[in-house]
Order: structure tokens, then sequence, then C-alpha cells
């Protein structure tokens, strides 16, 4: 069965009353109708065969009651197609992954009384839970298979090395020592941890709710906003989140300061400012990938190179070569400097190139290798890095050195 959302009325799809006829998107069989934007609990009518067998679609799921980790790790295809994860693979345009959904959250929360200034909710005594049913609602993951899921995430970011991975713990871990002992068993410069989890409006027909729900999705359009307004190179933290009206768990001064230096970044209301994501820690124990900034300023400047510089493959390994390339890579870091996404005053303070004989030499040109080494200093307080980018056989390989 196919069903395709209706195209707008052309005179082809018209009768002599001059009504819309519903589309059937090519189907001889079946058609979908809209919902009466007028009367919004109205069900959508389905043609089967024939303008004359008709029926109301009812009692439908999406599946999601038979989610399983196999699903969202990948390990499961249908008909050969790949799901989860592995589905994410071949999309080189992904520079985020989160699951939002990946813990399915069941506990809602009745507002005592109506948000105030800033959307923040004035707490006098804990929110208490409610037990409302959700049609085909997602089952839960019990602790260890969340974690399961969540390495599996990071091993996804880290086999590909052009994306970074936004994950939390799971909604029942509170206490700072356990959230700590939670986040030492990673260590990676391509995911970052946030805490706490975070309460949304949920729309339901008689009741005002709020829903716990994970932050991954809520930071990983923090990201994408940061990105689009002022740059990769910008730190996302001290920023808005923005749809939440509160958090699950408020963290004091004392509580934030031992997190920050465990790598995870909280999120934390305030009066005058709204919820603010107050940390830019990635998982690294590596100072030099300390920061979320750098990690993807890094991701971007390979991934120009990568898409910029598939015409050097199958190019004659000599000093002509070198000195296009050499011309090449620094254009393009000069335009990330005069963009403001490298520190340094000049030029040479914010990055270096070299691709010369001296880098170049007989073994590798004679084995058709083609290097190349780049220094870049990232927004201070990073430091600077270096890349070395290899011209093989198969393609452009990047080595961060360390």
């Amino acid at each position: 069965m196919k069903i395709l959302s209706p195209r707008p009325a052309s005179a082809q799809d018209t009768g002599q009353a001059g009504e819309a006829l519903p589309n059937n998107g090519g189907s001889r069989l079946v058609v979908a109708t809209m919902f009466d934007p007028k009367a919004p609990t109205a069900q959508a009518e389905l043609v089967l065969n024939g303008p004359l067998n008709k029926a109301l679609l009812a009692g439908g799921q999406d599946g999601l009651r038979t989610l399983r980790p196999e699903h969202i790790n990948g390990s499961l295809s249908a008909d050969g197609q790949p799901w989860g994860l592995a589905a994410l693979e071949s999309v080189a345009q992904i520079g985020i992954v989160a699951i939002p959904d990946l813990i399915p959250p069941h506990e809602l929360f009745i507002p005592p009384k109506p948000p105030v200034e800033d959307c923040l909710l004035e707490l006098d005594a804990p929110l208490a839970p409610v037990k409302v049913d959700f049609p085909d609602q997602a089952p839960s993951f019990d602790d260890e298979q969340i974690r399961v899921l969540e390495i599996s995430l990071i091993n996804h970011c880290e086999r590909l090395k052009d994306r970074m991975a936004v994950f939390q713990p799971p909604p029942s871990m509170t206490n700072p020592l356990d959230l700590a002992g939670y986040r030492r068993q990673f260590d990676s410069t391509y995911a970052a941890l946030y805490f706490p989890w975070l309460r949304v409006p949920v729309k339901h027909p008689s009741i005002n709710l709020l829903h716990t729900v994970p932050p991954c999705g809520h930071v990983a359009g923090i990201y994408a906003r940061v990105e689009n307004g002022r740059g990769v190179h910008k730190p996302p933290a001290n920023e808005l989140v923005e749809n939440a009206q509160d958090v699950a768990v408020e963290v004091s001064d004392v509580i934030h300061g031992f997190l920050n230096d465990e790598r995870i970044n909280v999120i934390r209301t305030s009066a005058a400012r709204g919820l603010r994501v107050m940390g830019e820690r990635t998982l690294s124990s590596d100072s030099q990938w300390r920061y979320v900034n750098v990690r993807r300023l890094l991701l971007s400047i390979e991934r120009g190179i990568y898409t910029s510089g598939q015409w050097l493959v199958f190019e004659p390994n000599n000093n002509d070569l070198w000195r296009e390339v050499d011309r090449v890579l620094r254009s393009f870091l000069d335009g990330l400097w005069r963009r403001g996404m490298l520190d340094g005053t000049t030029a040479e303070q914010a990055y270096t190139v070299e691709c010369s004989a001296v880098i170049n030499g007989t073994a590798s040109v004679d084995e058709g290798r083609l290097i190349a080494v780049i220094g870049v200093q990232p927004p201070l307080p990073a430091e600077y890095l270096v890349v070395r980018i290899g011209r093989t056989e198969s393609g452009l390989q990047f080595l961060e050195e360390r």
C-alpha cells in the first residue's frame, strides 16, 4: 500500500463542480484524503479499489511498542535495507548524531501553576508524576541497554570520524558520583555528555502536562543554531534552551563545578536568563580535544578539504602538484581566519601549511602517496592543532597528530 500526501489541485484534478479530487499518487488502488483542518478529530478517509469502497483509517500503530535496541544500533535490517545507525553511515552530510527517543519517557507531570517569566516554573514542592496512557508508546530500556546503545553511538562516530555524538545518562541517574562513574566509561573526542533531562510541555486533550525528555535533541538543535548564526568555531555554551520549561534535576554551583571537571556538560536554570547549556566539554581526556567547538571546527575543516580535494587523486605526484596543494590549502585556511574562525593577529599565527619535497620523499612518491601538513589555531583557550593529510590510491586520509 502506498499513501502519498495530496498535491495542490490543478485543472485536471477537479471535477465539474470544481472541487479537488483526492490524488492517488499514481496508485490505482489506494487514495488517502487529508484531515479536515476545521475538524481535527475527524479520521482520514481511505478509498480501496474504487470510489464506492471506502473506509476510515483507524487502529493504526507506528510500531514503537515492538522497538528493540537492535533496531537502533543497526544490527537488524528489513529487505536488505539498513536500520538505525547503520542507515546513517552512507550519509556524508551528517555532522551531529543523537537518539532523543532512545529512552522513551513515561513520567509526566502536572505543572503546579502556569509558567512564569522566561518559561521557568517556580516550584514550591517536587512535581508528582501522573499516569497518562498514550497510544503506541515505545518501550523503555534498562540501564545496561542504554549503555550499550550509547557505546554503539560513540563507536559509530569514532569509526566514521566525520560526525559527533550527543547523549545523556539514564534518567534515573542523578547522584553526582554515579554520574561521574558513568562518564568514566567513555573517552572520545567525538562525543559529549549532557545532564540533566528536561521537562517540556506536551499536548493532551484533557490536561496540561510536562514531559521528561532527554536533552540531546535540544542540544543538537543548539549546535545547529550556533553554527548557522555564528559559525562552527563558536562554543555551543551559555546558550538558551528553547521549548523547555524546566530541568528534571536542579544543580548547585558546587555540583556544577564537580561535573564540569568530570567533562559532563550541565544545563541550569536562571530566573533572569532561562534555561542555559553551561558546558562545552567533549569526553576526551586529551587536553587538545577538550572542547566541543574545537572538535567540530576540525571536522568542518577536514570535510572542506576532503570535498574540494578529490581532484588530487589522479594527478602526477611532483613539485608542481605540491605547489598547487600548498596554494589551495593556504587559500582555504586564510578564508577561515579572515572570517574569525581561527585565532591569531596574523595569518602566520593562525595557520601553517607544508607540502614540499621535505615531507614528500622518494619513498612516498614511489608509493603514490602525497603528504601535506597543516596547523591551525582554534579560538583560545584551545591549543594549536596539527593535521597530516595523505593522498593514497583510495582517496584522502587525515591523521590528527597529538
